[in-house]
């Protein structure tokens, strides 16, 4: 049941994500907010503001995925809540989808909050996910990932005590 939720909420994530990186690509292109470096290199505060949104991101999506499942609970939807596509239960269920509404203005302000605390904007965040596959960042790969596998690794150690 939780994979059907967070499935949901991934591809409902991915999807807004998408017309919004659209939205935010012409607005650093109009305000220039984020530059990728001419040598295309990830920097080490890049990599460590990268890591610490990334944290940031997913403990949010946890908490929200609750949230969802309560939401979910209350208003007593299927497990993929496709009725929120539906037009006709949208039509007949006004509450349900403003509460909806609610929700994902919630975790929009959340995200935002993420990155805006970090000091990491959205499109940098991005920019480095996709330099990471680069040869030339091999070795910012092998920070980031040695620093998750820090993070997994003190995980492990809380879950057992």
């Amino acid at each position: 049941m939780k994979n059907y939720l967070l499935i949901f909420f991934g591809v409902l994530l991915i999807a807004t994500g998408c017309s919004k990186k659209q939205e935010n690509a012409k607005k650093v292109a109009a305000t220039g907010s984020f530059k990728a470096p001419a040598n295309g290199k990830i920097t080490k505060d890049m990599a460590e503001k990268y890591v610490a949104v990334s944290k940031a991101l997913n403990k949010a999506v946890f908490e929200q995925s609750k949230k969802i499942e309560a939401f979910r609970k209350r208003y007593k939807l299927t497990e993929d809540m496709t009725e929120l596509l539906d037009s006709t239960y949208i039509k007949t269920h006004p509450v349900t989808v403003k509460e909806w509404k609610r929700l994902n203005k919630e975790w929009e302000k959340k995200q935002n909050e993420i990155y805006k605390n970090i000091g990491m904007s959205e499109d940098e965040f991005n920019w480095v996910a996709g330099a990471l596959i680069e040869e030339k960042n091999a070795d910012m790969q092998q920070y980031i990932t040695k620093a998750f596998s820090e993070k997994n690794a003190k995980n492990k150690t809380t879950e057992k005590k």
